[in-house]
C-alpha cells in the first residue's frame, strides 16, 4: 500500500525550495555595470500622439558599445575606439546622463539578464503638429 506524503511535509519542503533557490535581485546601478553593445535602435515616429511610422536598424556602423563603470562615469566606443565620456545617474528607473553638452538626456531604462534596453523621446510642434520621435536601443552585455 502506497504511503500519502502529509501537507506539513510538502509545505515545508516549498518553502525551504523558495528560500534557497530564489537569488536576490541585484541593484539596477549593478546590473548596469559593464560594456554594452548596441545591438538594434527603433525609431518611431509620431503625430498628434498617432503612430506614422516605424523603423529598426540591426546593423549598427559603427559598432557602437558604452561602458558603464563604478562611481558614475562612463565611455563611448565606436568601433573599439574611444569617442567619448560621460557620467551617469540612476533616478528610479531614469538613467540620467551628461556628457559635456548642453542637451542631457533621460533614458528610461530596464535590464533583463544580459538584455539593457534604453529610451527616449523628442517633442517638436511644427505648423500646429506636434511631432514626436521615439528611440529605443537594445545592447547586449560583452562583459
Amino acid at each position: 500500500m502506497k504511503k500519502s506524503v502529509s501537507l506539513p511535509v510538502i509545505i515545508l519542503f516549498s518553502a525551504l525550495l523558495a528560500t534557497f533557490s530564489c537569488k536576490k535581485d541585484e541593484p539596477v546601478d549593478k546590473l548596469l555595470l559593464g560594456k554594452w553593445k548596441v545591438q538594434s535602435v527603433t525609431v518611431i515616429y509620431y503625430e498628434n500622439n498617432v503612430k506614422i511610422w516605424e523603423q529598426t536598424l540591426y546593423s549598427i556602423e559603427p559598432e557602437l558599445i558604452f561602458q558603464f563603470s563604478d562611481g558614475g562615469t562612463g565611455t563611448i566606443y565606436e568601433d573599439n575606439e574611444v569617442k567619448g565620456a560621460f557620467t551617469w545617474q540612476l533616478k528610479g528607473d531614469k538613467l540620467a546622463l551628461d556628457m559635456g553638452v548642453d542637451d542631457k538626456p533621460e533614458w528610461k531604462i530596464s535590464i533583463d539578464k544580459n538584455t539593457f534596453v534604453w529610451s527616449f523621446e523628442e517633442y517638436e510642434t511644427t505648423n500646429k503638429v506636434l511631432q514626436k520621435l521615439e528611440y529605443i536601443y537594445t545592447a547586449t552585455k560583452i562583459s
